[in-house]
């Protein structure tokens, strides 16, 4: 459920009741303008308060636990993939200052991807200099952080399978495991769906 459900039912069970938002806030003790917020989905009640609406729409049992769980909050879960930072972190320093340039950009341009790429040989710390950046700006990114192992250099020769690495980002973000397609491009469509439904890009390393 979401806040427009519970405004939906909420403005249906009043309108039932052949009750005025004025009506409703006068037998309830609850504002006209917080029932109001309420209706257009703008928020979610308190206990207290869900108790005081019920009880003065006079809902029946079946009414009063669809609004309950209406009004339930959802928890999203917010993943946070990323391995330990180091203890000491020594030198890169104008590599930092270029990568904290992209990072600017992400936050003045809100509903903009930023793909930053690191090169270089196997073995000079690319991974670990964008982990160590990653930390530094995890705070700008409250939808959480992705981080994926390709395995691109491991003794077993075998890189992770685009479909597999899409299903791992898809568990951290909360979709239970019946429910994650088994094709790689149904798995990237559903990606790309939790990503339009957030407010800010995910750093994915």
């Amino acid at each position: 459920m979401d806040k427009r459900t519970f405004g939906r039912l909420l403005r249906e069970a009043r309108r039932r009741s052949l009750l005025t938002l004025e009506n409703l806030a006068e037998a309830s003790g609850v504002s006209v303008r917080a029932i109001s917020d309420m209706e257009r989905g703008q928020s979610l009640p308190r206990q207290t308060t869900l108790i005081e609406l019920m009880d003065a729409l006079e809902l029946d049992e079946d009414q009063r636990r669809r609004l309950v769980q209406a009004s339930t909050r959802r928890t999203e879960r917010v993943p946070g993939q990323l391995p330990p930072d180091l203890a000491a972190f020594r030198g890169r320093e104008e590599a930092l200052k270029r990568a904290h340039v992209f990072t600017s950009q992400v936050a003045v341009q809100a509903g903009h991807v930023v793909v930053v790429a690191v090169g270089g040989m196997a073995g000079v710390g690319k991974t670990t200099l964008a982990v160590h950046w990653a930390h530094r700006v995890a705070d700008r990114f409250p939808d959480g952080q992705l981080y994926v192992n390709l395995r691109g250099f491991e003794d077993s020769g075998r890189p992770l399978d685009p479909g597999e690495a899409l299903g791992g980002f898809l568990s951290a973000l909360g979709v239970p495991s019946g429910e994650i397609p088994r094709g790689t491009e149904q798995r990237g469509d559903r990606r790309n769906s939790r990503r339009r439904q957030g407010s800010r890009p995910t750093p994915r390393l």
